[in-house]
C-alpha cells in the first residue's frame, strides 16, 4: 500500500556559516561582535579594517594572531580599535609581535592567553635620519602611554633591537598589568 504513495521527505540542514574577509582580518555570520586578525599586518590592513567595521559595526572583541609587520598599519588598525572601545584578545596557541602589539594594547579591554612580543620600530628606509627616528620613536611612547602600556613594557620595547623580541607569556602579562579587564565572547 505504501509502494503506491508518493511520499517527500525535506531534510533541513543548518546554513553554514559564511565567513566574511576584509584583507587579514575576517568575521564569521554566527558571531559577528568577534573579528579576527589573522596575518602579517600591511600598511593597508587599516583600512581593511575600517572597511570591516563599516560593515560589521557591532564588532566588540578582535582576536589576534599575527607576527606583526608595518607599523604605520598597526597603529591605524589601534587608532580605530581605541576610539571604538574594542576589545582585544590573543588566544592560549597564538600570539600578537611587533605591529600587532600596538593593536593589543589599543584594546578597551585586553587579554593575552598567548604571547605578547614587542621590539624597537625600524626605519622605513636608510634615508630617515636619526632625529627623524627619534621623533617617530618619541611619537610611539606617547601613544602607548595613552593605551595605559605599562612602562616596564615601553622600556622592554626600547631596549629590544629590532632584530630580536621581548616576548611575554600569559603569566608575565598577569605580573606586569598587561592584561585588563575580561574579554567577553572571545572563545577561540
Amino acid at each position: 500500500m505504501l509502494a503506491g504513495m508518493a511520499t517527500s521527505v525535506m531534510l533541513t540542514l543548518p546554513a553554514a556559516a559564511e565567513q566574511h574577509r576584509f584583507g587579514v582580518f575576517s568575521i564569521d555570520d554566527q558571531s559577528p561582535d568577534i573579528m579576527l586578525l589573522d596575518g602579517y599586518i600591511q600598511f593597508e590592513s587599516a583600512d581593511d579594517f575600517r572597511s570591516a567595521l563599516e560593515a560589521f559595526p557591532q564588532v566588540k572583541v578582535l582576536d589576534l594572531h599575527s607576527q606583526g609587520g608595518n607599523v604605520g598599519g598597526g597603529l591605524g588598525i589601534a587608532e580605530e580599535v581605541h576610539s571604538r572601545h574594542i576589545s582585544t584578545y590573543v588566544g592560549e596557541k597564538n600570539w600578537c609581535y611587533s605591529a600587532c602589539s600596538f593593536v593589543f594594547f589599543a584594546g578597551e579591554e585586553r587579554v593575552a592567553n598567548g604571547e605578547i612580543g614587542v621590539h624597537q620600530i625600524v626605519p622605513n628606509t636608510a634615508s630617515v635620519t636619526q632625529i627623524e627616528f627619534e621623533r617617530a620613536t618619541n611619537g610611539l611612547v606617547r601613544v602607548l602611554q595613552t593605551y595605559s602600556v605599562p612602562q616596564p613594557v615601553i622600556e622592554d620595547m626600547l631596549a629590544t633591537p629590532h632584530g630580536e623580541m621581548h616576548v611575554y607569556s600569559y603569566w608575565a602579562s598577569e605580573a606586569l598589568g598587561i592584561n585588563r579587564g575580561e574579554v567577553v565572547g572571545a572563545l577561540f
